[in-house]
């Protein structure tokens, strides 16, 4: 099968379990990784996403509901299976209290688990869409609000899960720019990096025109200016006519989940919207510059 159908990451601390499952669903057509323990597996997350975790309950020093815990923190939309024998019944079920998809029972139905699979990548995929559909909703009915640039950015912060969402809004020429005229965005309360350094990463989308994320097969590391405390960014060009007006900078501290080629489709949405509102804003400085000199 040439496109996986979804990505699972198994967690169980019995080898033999825990790698007849994941050739199970290795031949079932998922992408598969195995960790052997709660730790093994936050630390399986914080290098890539996985679209659905299925974890057992009962593992040594990190049982199931703690391994439950740290994976939502570390990326609130995976969705997470608890795996239980019988006598675990009750407290499998308390995890769904605590943001756990399901349950299933130890051993493994084949038939059942790649049910419940499926219903959990449907689930995380409905979700995703939904909130883009919200998120287009509020950019749209906020293009009257005093900065709708500031409403945009913040949107695709919050949607995308960036720690860092700026705009830097500058013409970017032949991979120069001039630097009294750079102005960054940031919604309110953001951590603000160096003006530099978010204009030397916004520099890489610019020259190439398109899409720039960090890691990828292209680009595997960081720019130098922000790797101390950044692990993966996400940057989007402004681009009109042939010139590159501005790049929208998203950044995730280092340990969290690397931005994923669905993260670069979805902030595709917010690039239209902010090409409205820098559109928007010209027109309203326009209109003020007119009164002015009619006055």
């Amino acid at each position: 099968m040439d496109t996986a159908v979804g990505s699972v990451l198994v967690i169980d601390d019995e080898p033999d379990m825990r790698q007849m499952l994941a050739y199970d669903l290795t031949q079932e057509g998922y992408e598969v990784a195995t960790a052997e323990s709660g730790m093994a597996a936050i630390q399986a997350i914080r290098n890539r996403r996985f679209d659905v975790a299925v974890t057992d309950l009962k593992m040594p020093v990190m049982d199931g509901v703690q391994t439950l815990a740290a994976l939502k923190e570390i990326d609130p939309d995976m969705e997470v299976i608890i795996a239980t024998g019988y006598a675990s019944l009750d407290s499998a079920v308390a995890c769904l209290k605590h943001g756990a998809f399901d349950y299933i029972q130890k051993p493994y139905d084949l038939e059942q688990i790649r049910a419940l699979l499926s219903r959990a990548l449907e689930h995380s995929r409905t979700r995703g869409v939904t909130a883009l559909y919200e998120a287009s909703r509020e950019l749209a009915a906020g293009l009257e609000h005093s900065d709708p640039l500031v409403l945009a950015v913040n949107i695709a912060g919050r949607v995308l899960r960036a720690d860092v969402a700026a705009l830097v809004l500058t013409p970017f020429q032949a991979g120069t720019w001039h630097d009294d005229d750079v102005e960054i965005v940031f919604p309110e309360g953001s951590p603000r990096p160096s003006a530099e350094a978010l204009t030397s990463v916004a520099l890489l989308a610019a020259d190439e025109r398109k899409p720039v994320r960090v890691p990828s097969p292209e680009r595997p590391l960081p720019p130098p200016a922000l790797a101390d405390e950044y692990g993966t960014l996400l940057c989007y060009p402004l681009s009109a006519r042939d010139t590159t007006l501005g790049v929208l900078v998203l950044l995730r501290k280092a340990g969290a989940p690397p931005f994923t080629p669905a993260d670069v489709r979805h902030g595709t949405v917010f690039v239209t919207q902010i090409m409205i509102a820098i559109d928007n804003r010209k027109l309203s400085n326009e209109l003020v510059r007119c009164q002015h000199s009619l006055n």
